[in-house]
């Protein structure tokens, strides 16, 4: 399989310019590889274990994480759509989430009224700003 492994990292190397739904499959490459050498006479399976191996080693080759680092103080917010249930009745309404990644503390306020949901937010920007300022 050695000798076919500068082909098959050639069409790795095609398939690093097309979306990821577009690459060589296994399959693929076993039929790519018949076509290409007449004398070829390894297994479909095999090729394909191969061709996994391969790939790994060519795509994969970062470790998959960032070290993450919330210095104190630090925080996040986030915003955006949601439906509620209030004494038995469905809102449709608006949420502000706000969170101090180095200590894991959140806060979540719930606003009915898209109108309600800019001046908290505002006010809360608002306080936060003269806090700072201080």
């Amino acid at each position: 399989m050695s000798k076919y492994k500068d082909d098959i990292i050639g069409f790795l190397e095609e398939d690093r310019r097309h979306h990821h739904k577009q690459r060589h499959s296994g399959k693929r490459i076993y039929e790519r590889l018949k076509e290409k050498y007449p004398d070829f006479n390894i297994g479909m399976y095999s090729v394909v274990r191969y061709y996994r191996m391969i790939k790994q080693e060519f795509f994969y080759k970062h470790n998959g994480y960032l070290p993450l680092d919330h210095k104190p103080g630090c925080a996040q917010i986030d915003f955006g759509d949601c439906s509620f249930i209030k004494n038995d009745v469905k809102y449709y309404g608006k949420y502000l989430v706000l969170t101090f990644p180095h200590s894991n503390a959140s806060y979540i306020q719930l606003i009915k009224k898209s109108v309600q949901f800019f001046k908290y937010f505002w006010t809360l920007f608002a306080c936060l700003l003269d806090t700072l300022s201080k």
